[in-house]
């Protein structure tokens, strides 16, 4: 792994931080160096270099860690008294010892035995969240994820029922399976145009989401993504794919049109059905359609 070394400056630029190696920002070391920012997919914070940052010592947290002594970062892997946790604060810093280790991810699971868990802070240092993460918090109200997460796992926030707004950080290329599934407060999301792919049940049962801004730069959106979203009146698919597939928008009942993109040469079995109050789909004239595509009361127009 290619390690750049720079000044705290550089962290006004690390938004647009994308694709191979790791970019080391550190406080003490007052060299100004120039990067390929396209290079660069996470950002390691090292001792002192993120503003108001307080390290805390790992027996203080409340949590269990793991570490690694290369890079010297910490990864939460585990929670202590996780049945009676309400809330928690992932520290940035983590002191073992005489060393101090940057809070980078969150394991697969770990909050996945708080029942009760209603808050959760995550600071800026954290540049991944893992599967399962936060999968059946279905008291969790307040989370904000950091700008600079670059990787969110499948099922991270499943069945967070009281959500109701989630900001996508703008680092994040594809969003995978059941990510948001069943987060059934969940009233608008905003997919930023850095996201490429969403993934199988996505979205799927999201029953109050009522709005979606789409990444016009997503050339594949999976099955059942946005399966059940009972709410949602309208959406604008992206103009790069070329195939909705099984069950996309099954039971979308709320959808009155939608125009499919020009690219997209097969729309898959009951992609739309169950829209019980789509009136209109324009459709291009090549595109094939699968079994119960559409209910058989909506009018297609070819074009």
């Amino acid at each position: 792994m290619k390690k750049i070394y720079a000044c705290l400056v550089a962290l006004s630029f690390a938004a647009s931080v994308m694709a191979q190696g790791s970019l080391y920002i550190n406080k003490k070391n007052g060299a100004k160096l120039s990067f390929d920012l396209n290079r660069v997919d996470s950002i390691i914070f090292n001792e002192d270099s993120i503003p108001g940052c307080k390290p805390v010592e790992v027996g203080e947290s409340g949590l269990g860690f793991s570490y690694n002594e290369t890079t010297r970062t910490a990864t939460v892997s585990s929670v202590s008294n996780a049945l009676s946790k309400r809330s928690v604060v992932i520290p940035c810093q983590i002191i073992k010892g005489d060393n101090i280790y940057d809070v980078t991810a969150i394991a697969n699971s770990v909050f996945t035995a708080c029942p009760f868990l209603s808050s959760v802070e995550i600071p800026a240092s954290v540049t991944s969240i893992g599967a399962n993460a936060f999968d059946g918090c279905v008291f969790l109200t307040h989370i904000e994820i950091p700008k600079y997460v670059n990787y969110i796992g499948s099922r991270a926030f499943a069945s967070c029922a009281q959500i109701t707004k989630l900001e996508i950080p703008s680092v994040v290329t594809s969003i995978g399976e059941r990510t948001f599934w069943a987060c059934t407060n969940l009233r608008s999301i905003e997919i930023p145009e850095t996201v490429t792919s969403i993934g199988n049940e996505a979205f799927g049962n999201c029953d109050s989401l009522q709005t979606v801004k789409m990444s016009m730069s997503v050339t594949k959106i999976g099955e059942a993504a946005f399966f059940g979203c009972v709410s949602l009146k309208s959406i604008e698919l992206p103009p790069l794919i070329t195939s909705i597939e099984v069950g996309t928008f099954f039971a979308c009942e709320s959808l009155t049109s939608i125009e499919i993109p020009p690219l997209v040469k097969t729309i898959g079995k009951q992609a739309f059905d169950a829209c019980y109050n789509l009136e209109t789909a324009k459709v291009p004239e090549d595109c094939s359609l699968g079994t119960f595509a559409f209910p058989s009361s909506t009018v297609i127009i070819r074009y």
